[in-house]
């Protein structure tokens, strides 16, 4: 219903559309009757807009006030709380919570107090961690090309064709070519010494991988500045390309 209406003395104002309790009479109204100005005369009702919250910031609480652009009538405002941020290169020790200048009306968190930015071993090891992490998910997605194909070249790839190659090197009767799915799941007919290559090839690729991880973990614990530390992405492609 637009305008909405409410109980002037309703202090549950998410209630009123659908049940209120007049205070002197003990009368119950709800549903349609919002919309019969007799009823709404009884109750002693006005009109009501709804401030919606703004996207992104936190409310802090509802407040009922008198509605300047709807005279006569309320507003159920949202209390937004905003955030200040501390300066760049400086981390907030502790935080207060005022009123707003720039947003009267309005709530504003920011640092009380401040302390600068430090690269600490524990902000080093969890960068290291991250790193970690990622070059873990870059070998169980790892994949090599050869001869043409592309094949699947993550731990338990690697392992089951470890295994073949460990059978032919011990003499175990393996046929030969012997069949080996690719990543599009077509089997190929690789000869024993293709079979052996191909290891090789996840072999290196693998050792890409952690080489990769390895210069970029030395390249972190070089940074001395904070800011740029702080900015390093462990995922970005520049660092595993």
């Amino acid at each position: 219903m637009i305008p909405l209406f409410v109980p002037e003395t309703s202090t549950v104002i998410l209630d009123y559309v659908t049940r209120y309790t007049h205070p002197v009479t003990g009368e119950i109204y709800g549903g349609a009757d919002y919309g019969d100005p007799a009823k709404i005369a009884q109750i002693g009702a006005v009109p009501l807009r709804v401030v919606a919250p703004t996207k992104g910031l936190e409310v802090v609480e509802w407040l009922v006030e008198d509605d300047k652009l709807n005279i006569g009538g309320k507003k159920y405002r949202p209390v937004m709380l905003y955030v200040q941020l501390p300066p760049d290169g400086e981390d907030a020790a502790t935080w207060e919570i005022v009123d707003d200048p720039a947003h009267p009306g309005d709530k504003l968190k920011r640092p009380a107090t401040t302390t600068p930015w430090v690269i600490s071993p524990a902000d080093l090891a969890a960068k290291k961690e991250a790193g970690t992490r990622v070059r873990k998910l870059k070998l169980e997605a790892l994949t090599v090309s050869y001869n043409g194909w592309t094949f699947q070249a993550d731990p338990q790839s690697r392992a089951n064709l470890t295994a073949i190659i460990t059978a032919i090197m011990a003499g175990i009767p393996v046929s030969d070519p012997f069949p080996w799915r690719d990543e599009g799941d077509v089997d190929r007919l690789l000869t024993h010494a293709q079979l052996v290559a191909l290891g090789g090839a996840m072999l290196l690729a693998t050792l890409t991988i952690y080489q990769k991880s390895w210069a970029l973990k030395d390249a972190l614990a070089a940074v001395t500045d904070p800011l740029a530390f702080r900015a390093v992405d462990v995922a970005a492609d520049v660092h595993w390309k």
